[in-house]
């Protein structure tokens, strides 16, 4: 098992330890433990990061990514 963080590499928005699209697995189980006491801030988190990786992503790209995908 990695010991290294399940962390977004941007601008690819691919996870750091294992290479599958971010958030993986192994980081939504960290970050709902993370974030169980406040869950609120989990969503504004995450719609924070929707949106860094849709502009990154569709900066990268021709076409850009299914919204189902992200």
């Amino acid at each position: 098992m990695s010991s290294q963080r399940h962390a977004p590499v941007r601008p690819f928005w691919l996870c750091a330890a294992d290479a599958q699209p971010w958030p993986c697995g192994r980081a939504r189980v960290e970050l709902a433990a993370e974030y169980a006491d406040e869950p609120r801030l989990l969503a504004v988190d995450m719609a924070d990061c929707l949106g860094e990786a849709t502009r990154d992503l569709c900066g990268l790209y021709p076409r850009p990514p299914e919204p189902v995908a992200m």
